[in-house]
């Protein structure tokens, strides 16, 4: 079967190159690291072919390439990381995770949105993904099936697969925690927010038709339902900055407001109670026991282990190829993506990531809205920063803001061409 999907996204890359870039970004969600094509993983494969592809029509993008605002920061945090990689330890092969799976990818990514149709489509993929994600998610509490994760063990590769997803067994406050097809229930939260932020600035730019406006809006509600079957409080934090875009006048207006705080209240009623046991369980240890999760208390050791693991070695850190449970097993998950940092990469992996988060701002400083790319970052940033993540990565970040800066470009496009048209006649 995955030789099948294979071959259907090869198709559409030979015969609709950019709509199929746009196409697999959130695919990237469904075939993760355990769904393989002979020795490599599904998703290098496709992003192989991507790349070569890319190179052949290389022509067709340029003066996007030229004009690519974060290429700066893509270039010196990709050295930063390779260099990471190769000191001590000599491992080449951690290099993709960052610079082709991420980097390289996402700029291929971005240039494709290159008119209004194509920034369409690609919020529509991420829409109806997100619609198929969390339908499958709630099948399993409401009718105790998961087919789409049934499909996607049967594609993998490896023995004993099961062992690389949790079972939806865990409970917390009394209840199982879901997943859908995502490897894990935080990671299955964490990229319904990501997906949420995403399809929230398509609905609050209003550059949809009434029809496909409501099916975004359906597709955000279901996001939000994912984030609360998932029973994971990283996501509930991550979705906070968006408080601010409901107090922005000029961002939100009263309709949009209203339609929200409706959606809020009818969550609220709905779990209020968990919601907001969980964000307290975040800095309360007895609480914290109760719901099966770390504590602040927790989190600190964790800290801890991994601050004096990072002293033996400040500078490049303990390296790539460092096996830490074999160390000092109270690193319990190193639940945040500061602790591999500091452990694995040192002082130089930690700059280069911060470095990242900097260059991506500082360089959305034209961005009209940029309150959007602020506030999008910022969430994510603090899901990443309070949980370690399986089957997600910055991808889903990239092409949220790819997304809202292309939008501003073809917009300032389209009103320039149109008053050039003008000032010709």
């Amino acid at each position: 079967m995955a030789y099948l999907f294979a071959a259907i996204l090869v198709v559409l890359l030979l015969f609709r190159f950019k709509d199929a870039v746009l196409l697999y970004a959130p695919l990237k969600l469904f075939f993760n690291f355990n769904v393989r094509l002979g020795p490599v993983t599904f998703d290098f494969v496709i992003t192989a072919i991507i790349v070569f592809l890319f190179f052949l029509k290389r022509r067709d993008f340029t003066s996007i390439r030229k004009t690519f605002p974060f290429k700066r920061t893509f270039v010196i945090y990709g050295l930063i990381y390779t260099v990471t990689c190769l000191i001590p330890d000599f491992s080449p092969n951690t290099i993709l995770q960052v610079v082709f799976f991420v980097l390289l990818y996402s700029y291929i990514y971005y240039c494709c949105i290159d008119n209004e149709r194509r920034l369409r489509f690609a919020v529509m993929s991420y829409a109806v993904f997100a619609i198929i994600m969390c339908v499958n998610g709630l099948l399993q509490p409401l009718m105790g099936i998961n087919p789409l994760d049934n499909l996607l063990q049967s594609m993998s590769d490896l023995k004993d697969s099961r062992t690389l997803f949790l079972d939806n067994e865990i409970l917390r406050m009394g209840r199982a925690r879901y997943r859908s097809f995502i490897p894990h229930a935080i990671s299955y939260g964490v990229a319904c927010v990501a997906i949420f932020y995403t399809l929230l600035f398509a609905f609050l730019q209003n550059f949809f038709t009434r029809k496909k406006k409501i099916l975004v809006f359906a597709a955000m509600c279901l996001t939000l339902s994912g984030v609360i079957i998932s029973a994971s409080r990283s996501p509930i934090l991550g979705l906070m900055p968006l408080l601010y875009l409901l107090v922005k006048g000029k961002i939100v207006n009263v309709r949009n407001v209203i339609l929200f705080l409706s959606v809020l209240i009818l969550l609220f009623t709905w779990q209020g109670d968990y919601l907001l046991y969980s964000i307290q369980s975040l800095f309360d240890s007895n609480m914290a026991k109760d719901v099966q999760g770390s504590s602040s208390a927790m989190r600190l050791r964790q800290f801890a282990v991994a601050f004096d693991l990072f002293m033996d070695s400040p500078i490049y850190g303990q390296g790539c190829l460092f096996d830490i449970r074999k160390v000092n097993s109270a690193i319990m998950g190193a639940e945040s993506v500061w602790l591999p940092l500091l452990i694995f990469n040192g002082m130089i992996g930690v700059v280069g990531y911060l470095y990242f988060y900097y260059g991506m701002l500082k360089s959305s400083k034209k961005c009209p809205k940029r309150i959007f790319v602020v506030t999008f970052t910022l969430g994510w940033l603090i899901m990443r920063s309070a949980t370690s993540l399986i089957g997600v990565n910055d991808v889903q970040l990239l092409t949220c803001i790819f997304i809202i800066y292309r939008y501003f470009e073809i917009k300032r496009s389209r009103i320039y061409a149109v008053v050039n048209s003008h000032t010709s006649l």
